[in-house]
């Protein structure tokens, strides 16, 4: 037998070769086609983690994945493109850009609660015990701050209209905590809070250094936070004080958005989704900027926040004055007066109320009249704040006089600026020290806003605008840059009240303190010298004036009555309607009834009384 060994075997072991070779060119080919899928999937993978590292992806929930409109798809490019720079640290070069733990997540929302808490504190003066009553009636109402709400599609531009000091602000940024609860881990989300009142000044600027400014924390954590986020909740605070017309907002928004652009104009984008359409937006306004804030966003959920029911201020009042007695007769008063019970819903306000019946009753002293307008409950309470404590020595006290001519030109100024938030450049400009303003930070007068370093606003609006009114009353017309052509009869003018609503209320004021009795009350607690011509003056440019037309509308007519009721001084309303013959009145509340029962028994020459009257202003309505 050959070595070889047989043919037969021969072929077979060559056949066997071939075939195990065969198995190994397919084992090889396919190891290798794995490897190529492999490196281009890490290709992939890289690019992904690149690209997250460099983008902001704001997406929506998968709930309403469905409901995306593709057309959308070159903003959102152009949404990513804006945050290079922010990614690549060209904002803040010295501040690294580390993985995102669950620590870094805790260390944002700590931050966030700590800026929030801040801002509860000063919403009024017992804020941080109460606060629940501001928020908890609205949480249901709100998607961002209930849970179930999450789970499902929901409108994602939400606005929360309602009057001045009634918690807007405070519910928004419950509702961003709220927000960056609920998604937990899997969502990652953020929450960013973009003040009108800061915007409003701001000079031009990047969408990417705007939101830089408004992330909690340092200014460099702002890329962290993005590049992580998959859900973001964006707060619109105050639109009404961005003083913008809606057309400049609703304006064409191409071009570069890499670009510097005017605060409003970039906030213009994110209202009308132009920028950052997968947000949810969290808007705040008060009702008289709700109409051009309508022309602007698209199908809002619109949430009134009507501040402390009358079962919670009745509960608060209760615990204020530590008494149900004394609770009782504050709530009548308040009752009795249904201008005070609209006020009466901002806490600040009911705060103020308690504070008043809290102080020792003075000879002769009624409350009632203290609660019968809003002039004389806010002149009272500014008084008493200065006062000295019962018990204290009677040694002299420094008068604050030339504090309280600062003061009232600050919110003089800031009426017709249209805005409640004073900036350091504000004091500057006017000539107003901190010092000056001490005083009343430190009798919760004045705040000091948190919304930016050294910036100031007041309790409550009305605040701000009684004092405005008792700028003229000290005799400020003069007194301040500017200020001289903006007399009273500008002031109470229709032309300038159409721009401005901030007049209407000042001008009660001004009626208010035409009562000389207030103004002596103002002078002595002040030691200032003040003026009783205002009398003669609004006299003049109001009932004598043929221009202004005092009863010549139903509308002129009910605010003619409800100024002359402020003043609660009847010399002055027997001399103002005693040329009125005929007048036209439409009674919508027991408000309008009380201003019409006050002054028209004044009318010796009324000939012609035309009368409406809705249901619900006598109590035997049915």
């Amino acid at each position: 037998m050959s070595s070889g060994g047989s043919p037969g075997l021969r072929n077979q072991n060559v056949q066997t070769w071939k075939r195990h070779n065969s198995v190994q060119e397919k084992r090889s080919q396919h190891l290798h086609k794995c490897r190529e899928k492999m490196s281009q999937t890490q290709k992939k993978r890289r690019k992904i983690r690149k690209e997250r590292s460099q983008v902001c992806i704001l997406s929506s929930w998968m709930s309403l994945v469905l409901f995306v409109n593709f057309s959308s798809f070159p903003f959102l490019l152009n949404t990513h493109s804006i945050f290079f720079p922010l990614m690549n640290n060209q904002l803040c070069p010295s501040y690294p850009l580390p993985p995102i733990t669950e620590g870094k997540q805790d260390e944002y929302r700590s931050i966030l609660e700590e800026e929030v808490w801040q801002s509860r504190k000063k919403f009024w003066p017992e804020a941080s015990e109460n606060i629940h009553m501001v928020t908890q009636r609205y949480e249901t109402l709100v998607p961002s701050c209930n849970a179930k709400m999450l789970a499902g599609p929901f409108a994602q531009t939400v606005v929360l209209h309602g009057a001045a000091g009634v918690g807007k602000t405070t519910l928004a940024k419950k509702c961003m905590l709220d927000w960056t609860q609920a998604g937990q881990a899997r969502a990652r989300p953020a929450a960013l809070y973009l003040s009108c009142k800061a915007l409003s000044r701001r000079g031009p600027c990047t969408l990417a250094e705007l939101l830089a400014d408004s992330a909690p924390g340092p200014r460099g954590a702002l890329p962290r936070l993005l590049a992580r986020a998959r859900t973001l909740l964006l707060v619109i605070d105050a639109f009404e004080e961005l003083h913008v017309p809606a057309a400049a907002l609703a304006r064409d928004l191409g071009g570069d958005w890499g670009a510097r652009r005017p605060a409003p104009v970039l906030l213009g984008g994110l209202l009308k989704r132009k920028l950052l359409p997968a947000a949810t937006l969290l808007v705040t306004t008060r009702p008289e900027a709700l109409g051009e804030l309508r022309l602007v966003v698209e199908q809002p959920l619109l949430v009134e926040v009507e501040g402390l029911s009358e079962p919670e201020r009745r509960a608060y009042l209760r615990r204020q004055l530590g008494g149900e007695a004394q609770a009782r007769r504050a709530w009548q008063l308040m009752r009795s007066n249904a201008a005070l019970l609209r006020l009466g819903s901002a806490p600040a306000v009911c705060w103020m109320l308690g504070a008043c019946l809290r102080l020792p009753a003075d000879k002769g002293d009624d409350p009632g009249r203290t609660c019968r307008t809003a002039t004389s409950l806010l002149l009272r309470f500014l008084c008493s704040r200065f006062a000295p404590a019962p018990g204290s020595c009677p040694r002299p006290r420094p008068r604050p006089r030339a504090p309280l001519r600062a003061l009232c030109l600050l919110a003089a100024e800031g009426v017709w600026a249209q805005t409640s938030l004073f900036e350091p450049r504000d004091l500057r400009r006017l000539g107003v020290r901190e010092a000056d303003l001490r005083p009343f930070v430190d009798r919760s007068l004045l705040q000091e806003s948190g919304e930016c370093a050294g910036c100031y606003r007041f309790l409550h609006l009305s605040l701000q605008h009684l004092l405005a009114a008792a700028l003229y009353v000290l005799g400020g017309g003069e007194g301040g840059p500017g200020w001289s052509a903006r007399g009273v009869r500008r002031l109470l003018s229709k032309e300038e009240g159409r721009r401005n609503p901030h007049l209407a209320h000042v001008g009660r004021f001004l009626f208010g303190l035409a009562n000389e009795d207030r103004v002596r009350e103002l002078g002595a607690a002040f030691g200032c010298p003040v003026s009783t011509e205002l009398k003669r003056e609004l006299l003049a440019c109001t009932v004598r004036s043929p221009e202004n037309g005092p009863f010549s509308s139903v509308t002129d007519t009910r605010e003619t009555l409800c100024r002359l009721y402020e003043s609660q001084d009847e010399p002055l309303v027997k001399e103002a309607v005693a040329q009125v013959t005929e007048v036209s009145l439409h009674l919508k509340d027991p408000t309008d009834l009380a201003h019409a029962s006050f002054c028209l028994k004044h009318c010796e020459r009324l000939q012609k009384l035309c009368l409406r009257v809705e249901k619900g202003v006598f109590l035997d309505d049915d």
